[in-house]
């Protein structure tokens, strides 16, 4: 088996899991079930934000470098007014 494939098997199986403890913790009507999953997801989010805001800070921006020189603009005449 590939590794992404077994790493996606995994991922199933881990969420499937997941769901079940999540769904028994519910109908047992134990409120961490509930606290634990919002917690984690709050952390989730938070995490991703520190990411893309570490990401964005050192990010490197090349500027591009300049010609010199700028393209002429009065190279045909402004069209006027036909007599």
């Amino acid at each position: 088996m590939q590794g992404s494939r077994l790493a996606g098997a995994v991922l199933v199986i881990v969420a499937v899991v997941a769901a079940a403890l999540y769904i028994w913790g519910l109908t047992l009507q134990s409120y961490w079930a509930l606290a634990v999953v919002v917690t984690i997801g709050f952390l989730g989010v938070l995490g991703l934000m520190v990411w893309v805001g570490i990401t964005l800070l050192t990010a490197r921006i090349e500027l591009p470098e300049p010609t010199g020189t700028e393209p002429n603009k009065a190279e045909r005449p402004a069209a006027g007014p036909e007599r």
